[in-house]
C-alpha cells in the first residue's frame, strides 16, 4: 500500500471524494422521477417477456419431464 500510495498522497483523495459525493446529489436532483420508473420498469419488462417468450418456443427442445408454465416462468424470470 505504501508503495503505491505515498503517505501524503491520500490527502487529495478524500476531499475529491467529496466532491464526487455533491456531484452525484447534484445530478440525482435534476432526474425526473417519473423518466426513472419508466426506465427502471421497461428493464425489467422487456427481458422478462422476451425470455418468456424465447422459453416457449424453446420448450419442446429443452424441457423433457417438466410441465409448460413452470418451465416459461423459470426462464422468464431467469432473463429478467
Amino acid at each position: 500500500m505504501s508503495s503505491l500510495f505515498p503517505n501524503g498522497g491520500l490527502g487529495p483523495l478524500n476531499l475529491s471524494q467529496v466532491g464526487v459525493i455533491l456531484f452525484v446529489f447534484l445530478v440525482g436532483l435534476e432526474v425526473r422521477p417519473k423518466s426513472v420508473i419508466v426506465a427502471s420498469q421497461a428493464s425489467i419488462a422487456a427481458p422478462l417477456l422476451l425470455g418468456g417468450g424465447l422459453a416457449w418456443m424453446l420448450y419442446p427442445h429443452l424441457a423433457e419431464g417438466v410441465g409448460r408454465v413452470p418451465f416459461v416462468l423459470f426462464m422468464s424470470t431467469a432473463m429478467g
